[in-house]
């Protein structure tokens, strides 16, 4: 079982200005097939050559500022040091090459679609953790609400 325990109650600034690719992390940008109109910047972290791979996390930021998917570094990097790949993005609205203009675009419907579409295209189908803040628990309960992710998540 998987249990996060760092400090995520210590994340949550308003004000906060986070680094575009946080130290530590591999900056990388995820195009979905199925949403090849996005492009989201995500930042990577994953355990040791030598290590057991022990799953996957994908992280969720809250309403934090532009390059919010960064608060979760500190958490990524001890992941991986577990074993774990995370992955954190920033989501529809903060990463430049998926913010569209309409607002209907938001609808938490097309944001729990872009949950299984950046999971997808870097993890692939299986089972995964979640790990969200503010907004993006939200999200996160409204997927589990909708009842797909139920069958793909972990913890």
């Amino acid at each position: 079982t998987l249990l996060i325990a760092a400090g995520v109650a210590s994340h949550h600034a308003s004000a906060t200005v986070y680094a575009p690719c946080p130290d530590g992390l591999k900056c990388i940008t995820v195009t979905p097939p199925n949403e090849p109109e996005f492009t989201f910047n995500c930042s990577v972290a994953a355990p040791p050559a030598n290590a057991t791979e022990l799953g996957f996390v994908y992280h969720m930021h809250g309403d934090d500022s532009r390059y919010a998917k960064a608060m979760w570094a500190d958490d990524m990097k001890q992941l991986a040091a577990l074993g774990y790949t995370s992955l954190a993005c920033d989501q529809r609205g903060y990463s430049i090459g998926a913010s569209p203009y309409n607002i209907d675009a938001y609808n938490y419907d097309y944001l729990v679609q872009d949950i299984f579409s950046i999971v997808n295209a870097t993890y692939g189908t299986g089972k995964f953790h979640i790990v969200s803040h503010d907004q993006g628990a939200r999200i996160s309960w409204h997927a589990i609400a909708q009842g797909e992710i139920r069958e793909r998540l972990l913890s």
